[in-house]
């Protein structure tokens, strides 16, 4: 098997995992990015610790660390639109975060306002891998926007096609 035909296979067998879909948001003085992630967990009960796996060249992992805190939207089975124009590249993103319904915390981060709840973090650390980063974060505020169903990663496979 070639390591192509390793890494499709893999691929396949990943896109049966179980994820639920949330929008991670990061801003500085100079800029703001709200990014699509499907790695978001509770690490702790208690301390109300969280960690997030995003690639570690993306832009917004700058602004998370420069600004020191974080949002992350939970996305519903309605928030497709959002889902879908987080994902896109970088510049295309860029062009198309006006159309989307957001607010901000005090600090001025942006989160989802049409999601189903959302919670803003202090930045804590982060852990480098080969190519991504692991984020942790102590949330200090959020609230639950909304009631409905989640929005998973197999939902946004299947009803994008």
């Amino acid at each position: 098997m070639t390591e192509e035909e390793k890494n499709e296979r893999f691929k396949s067998i990943f896109k049966k995992f179980n994820y639920g879909l949330y929008v991670l948001g990061g801003a500085n003085s100079d800029s703001e990015d709200l990014i699509i992630c499907s790695w978001v967990m509770q690490s702790s009960y208690d301390q109300g610790e969280v960690v997030i796996n995003i690639d570690g060249s993306r832009p917004i992992y700058s602004l998370i660390q420069e600004a020191g805190k974080f949002t992350v939207s939970v996305l519903g089975i309605d928030n497709l639109n959002e889902a879908s124009i987080c994902a896109l590249s970088e510049d295309k993103r860029k062009e198309k975060l006006g159309s989307l319904n957001f607010a901000r915390t005090s600090d001025n981060i942006p989160y989802l306002e049409n999601s189903l709840a959302y919670f803003d973090c202090k930045y804590s650390d982060s852990i480098k891998m080969k190519s991504s980063v692991l984020l942790i974060g102590t949330p200090v505020g959020g609230e639950v926007l909304s009631e409905g169903d989640s929005l998973t990663l197999h939902d946004y496979y299947k009803l994008l096609g």
